[in-house]
């Protein structure tokens, strides 16, 4: 996804949902720059809101204990 993109989610939440505050607990997306390469933000699929992405200094190791504490959260 690009910034051109996010910033079309960011119009069509805005026109949707006002100031409704979005929890960015849906779908995300890496923001692609301008030569296609990953960067080191993120993408709220739903609202289109960019922020840097907090795995992104993760080991493996630490990123599988992540997502593991937040699926139980879920439950």
């Amino acid at each position: 996804m690009t910034l051109a993109n996010a910033v079309v989610l960011q119009e069509k939440w805005k026109a949707r949902h006002r100031d409704k505050i979005c929890k960015h607990a849906q779908i995300i997306d890496h923001l692609i720059d301008k030569n296609g390469r990953k960067t080191d933000y993120i993408i709220c699929l739903e609202c289109g809101k960019v922020f840097l992405n907090p795995t992104k200094d993760l080991s493996p190791t630490e990123f599988a204990t992540l997502v593991q504490h937040c699926a139980e959260e879920e439950k």
